[in-house]
């Protein structure tokens, strides 16, 4: 049998032990989770719970133990905004909303946190330049980058209010003729990009090359217009006809001629309109220029004669010249044929330096009629009192002949070949006797 003291002994050893057991007898009862309230896009965190012990905290080989028994587990309410993996590593994936739970196996414990993943700009971009008409309106074409950001608020502002303004949604406005930088910015930070805006003044009026034309069936004739103020926006142009059984016109202003009969052409810039009255007759003699089996269509729509008109001269009694201007002057108009002559001739000088053809322009035609009545009741041949760009002649008895003269005459060539020239008025005066003076002017 054992002695006392062996007995006392083992007592001793199972008190010991005892203690050291109660020591771990401390509990977990209650935890938190420690998470911001927000994440950017991208990042990456762990969660750090924080326990709640009923007495002093174990030692961390103890408390591992103790979590290991509880079975800790992580959830997201939406992992495709917030993921969460069995270690509590986050990541936030995209922008939204999610909530975080820690939990127990058994549920004793639970812990959660809601979490927004933001998405911060880094850039923005608007429309570069407007050019408007007094009174229009236009809407800003704004981007924020990246496209998902969040908490995104865009202020627009005007340098000048007066010129063009600007809503809270990025509508301009032009109010009168001038330029305005228009400043798209992200509020709070220093994200800004300008849009640059001209407002011109509105078409006041408009004025088609010919307000009358008369044409044989299959001829063609150019249109063309200008506006008034010159500086005036024009970017939305359309032609149309009346009767298109009589004639046609296409986009560019170029008139057909079908059937006999009369149609209005229209132009109708930005709102504002011109029309030409296109009279088609088969027997009648155009007002576009000879129509022989010779002719073709130049570029800018003219009729063009291969042979007679570019040479034709004066046979005053073969020419029917209805234009008197006293008893003993006469001048040409688009009814003569020396007047497509001398179109025709100048054109193929263009054409041989590669620029486009012009079109002749009845306002235009008038100023050369005034210019060629001023020389000749100031008997003179001077450039004074021009308003358009202009050559003058005088004595030749042909088209031919004076177009030759022009072509030799270096500054009256440098003036036919310059290209921003597209239209021209062409007149001449004459006098039974054999005396004339030609002009054309430029526009």
């Amino acid at each position: 049998m054992k002695s006392t003291h062996q007995t006392l002994l083992a007592l001793s050893v199972s008190c010991v032990l005892a203690a050291s057991l109660a020591g771990c007898g401390v509990q977990i009862t209650g935890v938190a989770l420690d998470l911001p309230d927000s994440l950017e896009k991208g990042a990456v965190i762990t969660a750090e719970p924080e326990y709640i012990f009923d007495g002093a905290t174990p030692e961390s080989a103890a408390l591992a133990k103790k979590l290991d028994a509880l079975g800790i587990g992580y959830v997201s309410s939406d992992p495709t905004v917030v993921m969460v993996d069995d270690f509590g590593n986050l990541a936030a994936l995209k922008a939204g909303t999610a909530e975080v739970a820690l939990s127990s196996q058994d549920g004793t414990l639970t812990a959660s946190k809601t979490i927004e993943v933001v998405v911060t700009p880094t850039d923005i971009t608007t429309t570069d330049t407007l050019t408007l008409t007094t009174g229009e309106a236009a809407a800003l074409e704004t981007a924020v980058a990246p496209e998902d950001a969040t908490h995104v608020a865009i202020t627009y502002t005007s340098s000048d209010d007066a010129i063009a303004t600007v809503s809270d949604a990025g509508e301009v406005t032009a109010v009168a003729a001038g330029e305005a930088d228009i400043t798209a910015a992200v509020d709070g930070t220093e994200l800004a990009a300008v849009c640059q805006v001209t407002v011109l003044p509105a078409i006041e009026s408009v004025e088609l090359s010919d307000t009358a034309l008369t044409l044989q069936p299959e001829e063609t004739a150019q249109l063309t217009y200008t506006v008034a103020p010159e500086e005036a926006l024009a970017d939305n142009v359309t032609y149309t006809s009346s009767d298109e059984t009589v004639a046609t016109v296409d986009a560019e202003g170029n008139v057909t001629a079908i059937a006999d009969g009369t149609a209005t052409i229209t132009v109708d810039v930005n709102g504002v309109t011109a029309e030409c009255e296109v009279t088609v007759a088969t027997k009648a003699a155009s007002t576009v220029g000879n129509s022989n089996s010779g002719s073709s269509t130049a570029s800018g729509g003219q009729a063009q004669n291969s042979s007679a008109a570019a040479s034709s001269s004066f046979e005053y009694g073969a020419i029917p010249f209805s234009n008197a201007n006293d008893g003993t002057w006469w001048y040409i108009d688009q009814a003569d044929s020396p007047y497509w002559a001398v179109l025709n001739n100048i054109n193929a000088m263009r054409a041989a330096g590669g620029l486009s053809a012009l079109s002749a322009s009845s306002s235009l035609d008038s100023i050369a009629y005034s210019r060629c009545d001023y020389q000749l009741k100031n008997n003179t041949l001077s450039h004074d009192g021009a308003q358009t760009p202009e050559i003058l002649a005088q004595s030749q008895k042909s088209a031919s002949e004076v177009c030759s003269g022009w072509q030799n005459s270096p500054s009256h060539y440098a003036v036919i070949m310059n290209p921003n020239f597209t239209q021209i008025g062409i007149c001449c005066y004459f006098e039974i006797g054999g005396k004339t003076i030609w002009c054309c002017t430029f526009g």
